[in-house]
C-alpha cells in the first residue's frame, strides 16, 4: 500500500527565476556568445563537473563550485577573463524561487492521506528550508533532504535511503516524482521507489516511462489503486 509521495524540488514543486543557466548566458552577452555556443559549453561543463563534484568539492561550498564551473564555461567559450565568481554573485542576487501553480493545492490534498517529502540535489547557497517556508510548502513535508545534508547527490541510492529512513517507510510504499530522467526517474527506480517523471514541456516523449505533465497528474494513479 502506498503511504508516501516524495518529490524533487526545483523543476517539480518549485522553479527558479531566472534559471542559473539564463543568468550565466545573460552575463556573457557582451562577449557576443551565441545561444548555441553557450549551450554546448554549459552542457559540456555540467557533465564534467557533476561527475567530479562529490570527490573534489566541499559540500555546501557552493561559491567554490559555481565559480569554478562558470569559469570552465567562460574558458571554453574563448573568453580570457576570470569572471566566474562575479557571475556567481549575480546569480545569488537575481535568483528567486516560486511555486508551480498547482504545488500548494497538491501538497495540501495529498498531505491528508500520505507522508510527503522532498529529496533535492540542492547546489546553491540560498537555504532550501527557508525557500519552502517562504513559499508556504514546508508545513506539508515530513522530510526535506538536500544533497548538502548527506553530502551525496542523486541518483545515488544513499540519499533516497536516508530520506526513507527519516520517515520510516520502505521504497515500495512511495511514489517519487521528479523532472530529471537520470537523477530522479532512474535514480528512484533503481532504488525501488515507484518513479514518476514530471515532463511539463514534453521534452521526453521518447522515454517509455510513467510520465505526468503537472503534479495533478499523480491523482489518477493514486485513485486507480484506491489509495487517494
Amino acid at each position: 500500500m502506498i503511504k508516501g509521495v516524495l518529490f524533487d524540488a526545483v523543476g517539480t514543486l518549485i522553479k527558479m527565476q531566472p534559471k542559473i543557466s539564463e543568468t550565466i548566458y545573460g552575463s556573457l552577452q557582451k562577449y557576443n556568445v551565441t545561444e548555441e555556443e553557450f549551450s554546448r559549453a554549459y552542457i559540456k561543463a555540467r557533465e564534467f563537473y557533476y561527475n567530479i563534484y562529490e570527490k573534489n568539492f566541499s559540500f555546501g561550498n557552493f561559491r567554490e563550485f559555481w565559480s569554478a564551473f562558470i569559469q570552465i564555461v567562460v574558458k571554453d567559450l574563448g573568453i580570457k577573463k576570470n569572471i566566474g565568481e562575479k557571475i556567481y554573485d549575480r546569480i545569488i542576487e537575481k535568483t528567486k524561487f516560486v511555486r508551480y501553480p498547482e504545488s500548494l493545492e497538491v501538497l495540501d490534498t495529498l498531505s491528508k492521506n500520505y507522508v510527503l517529502g522532498v529529496i533535492s540535489n540542492w547546489d546553491i547557497e540560498i537555504d532550501i528550508y527557508d525557500v519552502f517556508e517562504d513559499l508556504e510548502l514546508k508545513k506539508y513535508l515530513s522530510v526535506i533532504l538536500a544533497s548538502k545534508d548527506i553530502k551525496i547527490l542523486k541518483p545515488s541510492p544513499r540519499i533516497f535511503l536516508e530520506a526513507l529512513r527519516r520517515i520510516n517507510l520502505a521504497p515500495y510504499q512511495c511514489f517519487y516524482i521528479g523532472d530529471d530522467p537520470y537523477e530522479d526517474f532512474y535514480g528512484a527506480k533503481n532504488f525501488g521507489l515507484i518513479p514518476v517523471l514530471i515532463d511539463r514541456k514534453e521534452k521526453y516523449k521518447e522515454l517509455d516511462c510513467l510520465k505526468i505533465k503537472n503534479l495533478k497528474g499523480i491523482y489518477p494513479y493514486l485513485e486507480k489503486n484506491k489509495f487517494l
